[in-house]
């Protein structure tokens, strides 16, 4: 069809797409009607892996910024040394196609 086309007119193209789609036979159109299907089946499938996948991973954190509260730091706000470890633990580790979840490389301390 894109051979076909000489105006680029849209009237034109039209009735070239008209013209094409009544060259395609029954047996061509079942075949694209099962490739379909079957595309449609990997989407889904796919949709699943993610939605597990997801549902099983939690985030490594969340902050939380209390918007009353000031903003001076105490004691009680620091984390022991095993939180640290276990959060920075969290932090690099990788999905199963080997990206991390988090970029932990741009913290700045």
């Amino acid at each position: 069809m894109a051979n076909r086309n000489k105006t680029f007119k849209i009237k034109d193209v039209l009735k070239l797409a008209d013209e094409a789609m009544a060259e395609v036979t029954a047996d061509e159109w079942k075949e694209c009607i099962k490739h379909v299907i079957k595309l449609e089946q990997l989407f889904m499938d796919k949709e699943k892996l993610t939605d597990d996948f997801f549902e099983q991973v939690a985030p490594p954190f969340q902050i939380v910024i209390n918007l009353n509260d000031d903003s001076s730091s105490s004691s009680e706000d620091s984390l022991s040394t095993d939180e640290e470890e276990s959060l920075q633990e969290q932090a690099t580790r990788l999905t199963p196609a080997g990206f991390p979840l988090i970029d932990s490389s741009s913290d700045e301390d």
